[in-house]
């Protein structure tokens, strides 16, 4: 069939307002098209109309995203087509990207200046409007600097370099094979590994003299996201070209394995389930996998470097979307089959990702409804791990990290947004106060168990609570001496790996060392006989 026997199916069924059906038929024209000679114009046209159709589609930042990308190949290919331009201003509008401005002002310099036809005039008039309106895009983000995280570059200063360091050490000092022993360290060090391995991958990407294509190692994408949710703190800028690497990788992947990374939730389920039936369960996986961690990349991408968390939410919203209506689907299949990513320690990784984002959206713009939100998915987590863990204690004992990473950091993180809720309630509340204060502090206190001593959260959840503690008056001296002490003993662990990484940028360590500073005087008050083990100190008095 002719790309304009194609085009002109989907032509209809966007009319029909059938936006995903006219999606297929639209990349099925553009295929066709790609092969005839002197299409640039067709092919901008086809971007175009599909970009149309992600903007229709209830997707939200992932129709979005796919919009910007298919409006901007059509401008690339016919740089004189207004529609293109006015489209991709509107994606990027959604997405609170500062470019969409100066794409409206593209689209309305591209439209001839005299003898306008009606349908030319009334364009103009809707994208002078739009350029009046821009900056009330739905998703409201903040545009940030590019990437926001600050990590200690040098060599032998980083968390990863420090635990690659420590490592042989305590493999003589502990040779009991166990993730108490080995603390932070394994982990840290094995999802730096990940990513490393992932980056040097891509490096090797090579553009194909005779179809054009990119050739290049398989499975990076794979080692990437097994690094983030390791431990999502070891995602740093390796290079100034990693998100164009990406990119490239992923075309090179995509075209391999056939995934659907441009496609919503609901088609992907589709063809998932098509694929398994046509193909067998390994062309399945391996589709299903790497549309899912490209998912998961992007919204990483998104909300770690570029500080776009809704953007990572409403993305990492799909690939749950995908996940449970799988799991669901195929409950009976075998995790050879299926693949790992069905696994509830693969969900649990992608548990706490979803959290923290949801975490950070509510930092830069505090709502009501996103706190409820964190709360109970916060709380979901919780139980799920809980179960997880009573069904299945055979499992956790392969790996030193691995019961850390997909089972216990998930559920100190949990605590810790629990924590974080209690705490945002009682700064609003007028008679429950003290109580939601003093929950916090237990939530806190929970989180600070689940991290091993020598990792920065153990020190920094505690301080968190003793600070909730100190506000609900609830706790006597002799508590408070307690957790400081506990703070005191396990800084200086923790800073022998994390000294120098993000969260020290906020003034971790002096934090801290102002804790014990507090601590002494308080030990000495005690001995003064100025206060008892049983006194209640005001929270102005800590």
């Amino acid at each position: 069939m002719s790309s304009a026997e194609l085009k002109a199916q989907g032509n209809a069924r966007f009319k029909a307002e059938e936006f995903s059906e006219a999606v297929k038929k639209y990349t099925a024209a553009i295929e066709a098209a790609s092969l005839e000679k002197d299409s640039s114009k067709e092919l901008a046209v086809l971007y175009s109309n599909r970009a149309a159709c992600w903007l229709s589609m209830k997707w939200f930042a992932l129709g979005y995203l796919h919009a910007v990308n298919d409006a901007k190949k059509a401008t690339q290919l016919d740089p004189t087509y207004a529609k293109a331009f006015a489209r991709l201003a509107a994606a990027q509008e959604e997405l609170g990207h500062p470019e969409s401005k100066e794409n409206w002002r593209r689209a309305l310099n591209a439209l001839p200046e005299t003898n306008l036809t009606q349908a030319e005039q009334a364009q103009k008039l809707k994208y002078q409007a739009d350029l009046a309106s821009t900056g009330s895009g739905t998703l409201r983000f903040v545009n940030l600097p590019e990437s926001k995280v600050r990590v200690a570059q040098g060599r032998g200063r980083t968390p990863w370099e420090r635990a690659a360091n420590m490592l042989p050490r305590l493999r003589v000092e502990r040779p009991v094979k166990s993730e108490h022993l080995f603390g932070s360290v394994r982990v840290i060090h094995a999802a730096y590994e990940f990513l490393i391995n992932g980056i040097g991958k891509m490096k090797q990407l090579r553009r194909d003299p005779t179809e054009g294509h990119w050739r290049g190692i398989p499975f990076a994408i794979a080692d990437l996201t097994n690094g983030v949710m390791l431990d999502a703190r070891v995602m740093h800028l390796q290079a100034s070209d990693f998100v164009s690497l990406f990119d490239k990788q992923v075309e090179m992947e995509v075209r391999e394995l056939g995934a659907w990374v441009d496609t919503g939730p609901e088609i992907v389920v589709q063809e998932a389930l098509s694929r398994q039936l046509d193909q067998g369960w390994e062309a399945a996986r391996l589709a299903i996998s790497l549309t899912i961690r490209v998912w998961i990349m992007r919204a990483v991408i998104e909300g770690a470097l570029q500080q776009r968390h809704d953007v990572a939410i409403d993305i990492m919203k799909c690939a749950f979307e995908v996940l449970r209506s799988l799991r669901e689907t195929w409950s009976h299949a075998s995790t050879i089959d299926r693949g790992v990513v069905f696994e509830p320690t693969f969900l649990f990784g992608l548990q706490r990702l979803y959290i923290q984002s949801l975490m950070n959206s509510y930092i830069l713009n505090p709502s009501p409804e996103r706190l409820e939100q964190l709360n109970t998915e916060s709380e979901l987590l919780l139980r799920e791990v809980d179960e997880a863990l009573q069904q299945s204690p055979a499992s956790r004992s392969e790996d030193p990290g691995l019961i850390s990473s997909y089972y216990i950091y998930p559920r100190g993180l949990a605590y810790s947004m629990k924590g974080f809720y209690c705490n945002a309630k009682a700064k609003s509340s007028l008679n429950d106060a003290r109580e939601l204060y003093r929950k916090a502090a237990v939530a806190y206190m929970r989180a600070a168990d689940d991290f091993p001593e020598d990792d920065e959260q153990h020190p920094w959840f505690l301080n968190l609570a003793l600070d909730n503690m100190f506000q609900s008056l609830a706790s006597p001296l002799s508590e408070i001496l307690d957790v400081m002490e506990r703070i005191r003993l396990t800084t200086p662990k923790a800073k022998e790996i994390w000294e120098h990484s993000q969260l020290s940028t906020t003034g971790l360590w002096g934090i801290l060392d102002g804790v014990s500073r507090k601590e002494a005087e308080l030990r000495g008050m005690l001995s003064q006989g100025k206060v008892t083990l049983n006194s209640h100190l005001p929270a102005a008095e800590a």
